[in-house]
């Protein structure tokens, strides 16, 4: 049954639905990725680059239950083992500009839960089974072939704990400080998979939010001065992202990243925010490569981002891949 859940083609239906153990796995997988570096000439002065994503590995999935055909509707829930990764970078030629860096690793479980049942027509039909361009199916015998149904997702959720390895610069009286800290904690996340769609403008990625909370194990300096006591503090860390579309076919694409951070133990100061900002035209794609607009500006726990607006080209790698 998974397999003609995940790929309903090859079995001879058209699914007005995804939702199976396999494209649960798929949809939580789009929430992650592809990295993204953009490229290009900096606001700031020079060239500068920026990079940011996330990708995922998951362990097999466990079910609450068996996925018969037929039978009542009623709610599902599949969870994943999983190793989600992700790295942020900011550079800049600059001779003043705060480089910033970070790789995390984040090994938890995440899950997706949907509603309805599952009925595929065509696991009980006549063959041979027959579809035409417009995804319209016949049985052997000419009869036309209902859609097939799966359970709808209304809700995906995950937990992982996390250890996190930034460097960063640092200004200090007017100084360059360099740091390098390692920071351990844990985050939760859900996801809202219901799509809106205005016609000029629909959701791509369904919107994500995650809450984390950091403990910086070590922290080092390659100087001197003395570091700020931001830096060195306990931080609890919001997150949302989400992916628009503009235009037919999506023509364009907007990539909206938000960081929240407030220090909890350690260090005081007011709430900090991030934005990243990206903006391309996948419809001029030339060899993998795309005109695109990046923008970021803000603070993230205890580390300055400068202002920076790249006016280049954006390369997505390590693009998620379907779910077998």
């Amino acid at each position: 049954m998974l397999a003609c859940v995940a790929t309903a083609d090859a079995c001879g239906a058209v699914s007005n639905a995804t939702t199976s153990a396999a494209d649960a796995n798929q949809f939580l997988t789009e929430q992650f990725g592809p990295f993204k570096l953009s490229i290009g000439q900096d606001s700031a002065g020079g060239l500068g680059a920026n990079l940011d994503g996330k990708g995922r590995t998951a362990f097999g999935h466990i079910d609450t239950g068996n996925e018969p055909e037929g039978g009542q509707a009623r709610n599902w829930f599949w969870y994943f083992p999983n190793l989600t990764y992700a790295a942020t970078g900011t550079w800049g030629t600059a001779q003043s500009a705060t480089n910033n860096a970070s790789l995390s690793l984040k090994p938890g479980a995440d899950g997706l839960l949907a509603y309805g049942l599952f009925d595929d027509p065509s696991l009980r039909a006549t063959p041979p089974i027959s579809c035409d361009s417009n995804g319209h199916c016949t049985d052997g015998q000419g009869n036309p072939l209902p859609l097939a149904t799966y359970p709808k997702p209304y809700l995906g959720v995950g937990a992982a704990g996390d250890a996190e390895l930034r460097y960063g610069t640092i200004k200090q009286g007017g100084t360059n400080v360099y740091s390098k800290q390692l920071m351990v904690g844990g985050d939760i996340y859900v996801v809202l998979p219901q799509h809106w769609n205005l016609g000029y403008a629909r959701d791509l990625a369904s919107p994500r939010l995650s809450a984390t909370y950091y403990h910086p194990a070590n922290t080092t300096a390659t100087s001197n001065i003395a570091l700020p006591a931001g830096v060195k503090a306990n931080y609890l860390q919001t997150e949302f992202q989400t992916i628009v579309g503009f235009g037919a076919d999506n023509q364009v694409k907007l990539d909206v990243k938000y960081d929240g951070s407030k220090p909890t133990a350690g260090g005081s100061g007011p709430w900090q925010n991030l934005w990243t900002v990206k903006v391309w035209i996948p419809a001029l794609k030339f060899n993998g490569v795309n005109p695109s607009i990046t923008y970021q500006s803000g603070a993230n726990g205890g580390f300055t981002y400068d202002r920076q607006v790249l006016l280049g080209v954006l390369v997505e790698f390590l693009k998620p891949k379907a779910s077998k």
